[in-house]
C-alpha cells in the first residue's frame, strides 16, 4: 500500500494524487461523519439515560485476571530476544561449567569445597543474570500500567500477577536447560536429587526475576533499580553463608544471615548434593574399609578432612 500511494522506501514514482483530499470528498466519509453525528454516540442524547457505572470498573476481576495474563504472555512471547538470550546464557553457563569440572572427584575435604563454590557461583549467576535481565522489559510496561491505572481499566493487583505469572513458564524451562546439561557434566549423579535441584534453582531465579520486578517498579529509571539491586544483592550473598561462612560471621551481624533468602536456596542446592545419602556405608574392622551404601556422592567416604579442636 506504501508504494502505491508513493510512501514506500524505494518507491520512484511520479503519482501526485492527494489521497487525503480523495478521502475527504468520499461518500465513505460522508457515511462514516454521519454515522458518528447520531446522538448518543458521540453527542448526548435525550432519549437515552445517562450512563452510571455501578462499580468501580467494568470488567470484574476474573476478566481482568484473564486479560492481563494474556497480554502480558503474549508480549513475552513476542520479545524472542529477552527470552532467546535468557535460554542461551542458561545453555552457555552449563556447558561451561560442566567442561571446567568435568571428571571431577568429590571425595577429599578440598574437592567438596569447590563443588560448594561451584554450586555458589552458578546459583549466582543464573540468579544476577534473571535479576538485570528483567529491568528494560519490566520498565517498558510502565507507561502503559500508569495510564490504566489512570483510567481505572485494571486493578493493580491483577497487573501483577499477570506479570508475575508471564515469567513462570519461561524460567522454569530455562532452568531445566541449565540442569539436564550442568547437573550430569559437573559429576552429579542421583536423579532424584536432580529434579529437586532443578526445582530450586528455578524458584531462586524466580525469586530474583520478582525481585527485579519489586526494584523497577518502585524507583523512578533503569539506572537506579540496577545501582540497588547491585547493592542489595552483594549484601545478600555476603551473608549467605559461603564466603565467609556461617560460623565465621560476627554475632552482631548474624541476624543478617538468619533474614537472607539467598542462604536458603544455596544451603538447599549443597544439601541435595553433598548430604542426600539414603543408604549409609557401614565399616568394617577387619578389612577397614567401608562397606555397603548407595553409591551416591553423598555416600562417600570423606578424606583429608581437617580436625577442629574445641576448648
Amino acid at each position: 500500500m506504501l508504494e502505491v500511494i508513493g510512501a514506500g522506501v524505494s518507491s520512484s514514482t511520479s503519482n501526485t494524487t492527494d489521497f487525503v483530499k480523495c478521502f475527504q470528498e468520499s461518500e465513505e466519509k460522508r457515511l462514516l461523519d454521519a454515522q458518528m453525528d447520531r446522538p448518543g454516540l458521540t453527542c448526548p442524547s435525550p432519549d437515552l439515560p445517562e450512563m452510571v457505572f455501578q462499580k468501580k470498573r467494568a470488567a470484574n476481576s476474573f476478566t481482568q485476571m484473564r486479560f492481563l495474563i494474556k497480554r502480558f504472555n503474549d508480549r513475552y512471547w513476542r520479545t524472542p530476544t529477552y527470552n532467546i538470550t535468557r535460554f542461551g546464557i542458561s545453555l552457555g553457563l552449563s556447558i561451561v561449567f560442566g567442561i571446567v569440572y568435568s571428571g571431577k572427584s568429590y571425595q577429599s575435604y578440598q574437592e567438596v569445597n569447590a563443588g560448594v563454590a561451584m554450586v555458589y557461583m552458578t546459583t549466582l549467576f543464573n540468579g544476577v543474570i534473571s535479576f538485570t535481565g528483567t529491568l528494560p522489559i519490566s520498565f517498558a510496561e510502565r507507561g502503559a500500567y500508569y495510564r490504566e491505572r489512570a483510567s481505572q481499566t485494571y486493578n493493580c493487583f491483577w497487573y501483577f500477577v499477570g506479570s508475575t505469572v508471564a515469567e513462570i513458564p519461561y524460567i522454569f524451562f530455562s532452568g531445566a536447560l541449565f540442569t539436564i546439561i550442568y547437573y550430569p557434566s559437573v559429576g552429579f549423579t542421583n536423579v532424584a536429587s536432580g529434579f529437586m535441584y532443578w526445582l530450586t534453582i528455578s524458584l531462586f531465579v524466580l525469586m530474583q526475576t520478582y525481585l527485579g520486578h519489586f526494584f523497577i517498579y518502585a524507583l523512578p529509571t533503569v539506572e537506579v533499580a540496577a545501582i540497588m539491586g547491585v547493592l542489595y544483592n552483594a549484601i545478600c550473598l555476603v551473608f549467605a553463608g559461603f564466603n565467609p561462612p556461617a560460623a565465621n560471621i560476627p554475632r552482631g551481624y548474624h541476624w543478617l544471615y538468619l533474614i537472607t533468602p539467598q542462604r536458603y536456596s544455596m544451603g538447599l542446592m549443597n544439601s541435595l548434593v553433598f548430604t542426600d545419602c539414603p543408604e549409609l556405608p557401614t565399616w568394617n574392622n577387619v578389612t577397614g574399609e567401608y562397606e555397603g551404601g548407595s553409591g551416591l556422592l553423598a555416600c562417600l567416604e570423606l578424606t583429608d578432612a581437617p580436625f577442629f579442636f574445641f576448648p
